[in-house]
């Protein structure tokens, strides 16, 4: 695909998300997003034509993996329109990626072994082609399924990463690595930003809450390969057990 069809389909997704925003929030918010990666990867040909596919699907399919986020509920089993699909993931858990063909999925999600009554349920649609992590979050009593895009590829020779905040009791979160002096700013629950080109190697980073000093977390050992993606996930309570800290997951 050369740039001036990842500019197309960047006004493509900006029209499909101002079409749907007060008919369908959820499609609002998922072409939004589309949006916003295709407008990213533009303004990257813009500058190099040199980078690495992450992810590879076959036509008419796509992929997700899901992380189980929620910090008080107990192993659950995933269901896709009435089918088993993840069985007994547990907190922090992530499964690993599943191909399926494109379309809308009912999203079931019950404790391990059972199949009475779900916990929550959310319809999803994905489109071909397109990567996504779902995350199960919120405490057990309000438990929500969120969908994020992940990156398709990457800058040769560089890493990729975004901060997500899913800790549902915690305020908006500013996160800062301290070898570069830069991060992501402003970030409140549910909340995704968006990827971030780093070197590779070794980093510290340290979390606060948002327009403060106030350090709520410091990890002191991330490192990132060169032609890979991460997410850092922010999950547990800040004000509970299990606690605040970063989960660090690579993209595909």
């Amino acid at each position: 695909m050369n740039r001036n069809q990842v500019l197309f389909q960047a006004i493509r997704y900006d029209f499909l998300a101002n079409y749907y925003k007060y008919v369908h929030p959820t499609k609002h918010v998922y072409y939004y997003q589309k949006h916003l990666e295709a407008l990213h990867q533009y303004f990257f040909f813009k500058t190099t034509q040199s980078y690495r596919m992450i992810h590879k699907t076959k036509r008419g399919m796509t992929k997700f993996r899901l992380l189980h986020a929620s910090p008080d509920t107990p192993a659950v089993d995933i269901y896709l329109n009435g089918r088993l699909t993840i069985k007994n993931i547990t907190y922090k858990e992530m499964s690993s990626y599943l191909q399926i063909p494109a379309g809308s999925y009912l999203f079931e999600i019950y404790p391990f072994g059972k199949f009475d009554k779900p916990l929550t349920k959310e319809m999803i649609f994905f489109m071909p082609g397109v990567i996504h992590t779902i995350v199960c979050c919120g405490p057990m009593a309000n438990l929500v399924l969120i969908p994020f895009i992940d990156a398709s590829y990457v800058s040769a020779g560089e890493a990729k990463v975004r901060f997500v905040h899913v800790s549902p009791d915690a305020p908006s979160f500013d996160l800062a690595f301290k070898e570069i002096g830069d991060g992501f700013k402003h970030l409140s629950y549910t909340k995704a930003s968006p990827y971030k080109s780093v070197r590779s190697g070794k980093y510290q980073c340290v979390v606060k809450i948002s327009g403060t000093a106030d350090e709520v977390f410091v990890h002191r050992n991330l490192k990132f390969d060169s032609d890979t993606a991460y997410s850092l996930f922010a999950i547990g309570f800040s004000n509970g057990t299990p606690s605040l800290e970063l989960l660090l997951s690579q993209d595909g």
